[in-house]
């Protein structure tokens, strides 16, 4: 069992990261086609723009969730970290049903919002919006997936000072 959950977070992990560079890839393409476009042959493309959008928004939901995986999103622990042992753990663990009940809302709101579309289609592409408008619940859905992963390191870890600075010099020496 532990080595299929294994796979299946190695896949959701390989998702994110091919996901996110296939798409900012592709956006690169497009941009660079269009500047081309629009300052070589004096003709624009009035598609790459609508495509753009799109594509950025299925960047965020992807780009997001792996966020959370890596722990790149920012957490203000100042309040928490104060606090003695056990009032700590319970804000800690208030703000994760918090951030849960988020991403769930968020699920629901966006798979509402993608069967709302109907037969809408794009300006220029004329591409279904419920294709454009399922990043959304993808990406609410991963978050929740990475988020759920994390919650007991979020609400019983508490990061030292040298670990905090540890983590941010290997996150710089990273990028």
């Amino acid at each position: 069992m532990r080595k299929a959950l294994g796979f299946i977070d190695t896949a959701m992990a390989w998702v994110e990261d091919v996901g996110c560079t296939a798409i900012y890839a592709a956006i690169v393409c497009i941009v660079v086609t269009h500047v081309f476009f629009r300052y070589a042959l004096f003709s624009g493309l009035l598609w790459s723009d609508e495509l753009v959008q799109i594509l950025l928004v299925y960047m965020v939901m992807f780009g997001s969730a792996r966020a959370i995986r890596t722990n790149g999103h920012t957490e203000l622990n100042s309040l928490a970290n104060k606090l003695p042992e056990k009032p700590r753990w319970v804000l800690r663990s208030l703000i994760a049903l918090a951030c849960v009940a988020f991403f769930i809302m968020f699920f629901v709101g966006a798979v509402d919002h993608v069967q709302n579309a109907g037969r809408l289609r794009t300006v220029i592409l004329r591409i279904p919006r419920m294709y454009c408008y399922m990043s959304m619940p993808a990406g609410a859905a991963l978050m929740l997936y990475e988020f759920i992963k994390t919650v007991k390191r979020r609400v019983i870890h508490d990061p030292k000072e040298d670990e905090i600075v540890i983590e941010r010099d290997n996150s710089e020496a990273a990028q």
